[in-house]
């Protein structure tokens, strides 16, 4: 009735609606039958789901995320190209969990590809017009969020700290994006990823001392004393490299040996067996501070 009423000519539903003996297939024969009327042109579209909370929006189910909680750790421009890039037909998640690293990295990359003119027409559609002005408001290197999750917990979210941080180690990330996504970064972290908060260890990690190899003990008091020498990244990144090589054996043998000599560095830094990349996460938290961490 509404469709004769309204004079509807086109409504979009969930793909649901359009299976055999569903609401649209059921309501065309109504229409058709009884109030001798074509009904309208339907197109189905997939449903866009929340990764990392709680399935798929729904309005039914009361399962909705309002745009102003996503736009807490989603930029808008972001947000407007993970739908423009897909056509109705294609699902795809919103991440609160961490994908949205993933969603970030493919989102610079198509804003850098777009800048050296590589896009096809598809893609550079997306992008282009998911911001006003691509021009004047993407941003030129800008921040990885991963980084400004990692790096924004050892400067407590201070954004004069992490620029003088990012100077010091050359990473000219525009300023404009240190700001947006150090804030974003914040609020993902502690609202919805507690869990993966970096709790830097404030004294020597005795039981997982105890349980490491007298050789794995020296190769971290040789990093130790490599540290307090070096006066660069670079040099604190062929360190960490050198020091658990072994001459004698292969490329695949001293890979292992170079990611257990990692967890050793992680644990007595952060109690983990992973982390932020190490050789900047050791500039970052400052030499001394390290190198009181690995006094064992």
């Amino acid at each position: 009735m509404r469709w004769k009423i309204e004079n509807v000519v086109f409504e979009p539903g969930g793909y649901g609606h359009a299976a055999p003996g569903s609401s649209y297939d059921v309501g065309s024969v109504i229409s058709k039958r009884i109030f001798n009327r074509k009904p309208p042109v339907f197109i189905g579209y997939q449903f866009v789901g929340i990764q990392g909370l709680c399935g798929k929006m729904s309005s039914s189910k009361g399962n909705v995320i309002s745009l102003s909680e996503f736009l807490k750790i989603y930029e808008p421009s972001l947000i407007k190209w993970l739908y423009l890039k897909r056509t109705p037909d294609q699902s795809f998640n919103l991440a609160f969990d961490t994908n949205v690293y993933r969603h970030y990295d493919e989102f610079d990359n198509e804003i850098n590809e777009w800048r050296k003119k590589k896009l096809s027409s598809p893609r550079k559609f997306a992008i282009v017009n998911a911001f006003l002005d691509i021009r004047r408001e993407s941003f030129r290197n800008p921040l990885p969020f991963r980084q400004a999750v990692s790096f924004g917990q050892i400067v407590q979210w201070q954004t004069g700290k992490i620029k003088k941080i990012f100077r010091r180690v050359k990473f000219n990330y525009d300023e404009r994006s240190i700001v947006s996504r150090l804030k974003k970064a914040h609020i993902w972290l502690e609202e919805y990823n507690p869990q993966n908060l970096i709790k830097i260890r404030t004294e020597i990690n005795k039981s997982y001392v105890s349980k490491m190899s007298s050789s794995a003990i020296e190769n971290v008091r040789k990093f130790r004393k490599a540290i307090s020498k070096a006066s660069s990244i670079e040099e604190i990144e062929e360190a960490m490299y050198k020091i658990p090589k072994d001459p004698s054996l292969s490329s695949s043998e001293n890979k292992i040996r170079q990611r257990n000599f990692f967890k050793d560095i992680y644990n007595l830094l952060i109690s983990s067996d992973s982390g932020p990349r190490l050789s900047t996460f050791i500039w970052a938290l400052g030499k001394r501070r390290v190198s009181r961490l690995l006094n064992i």
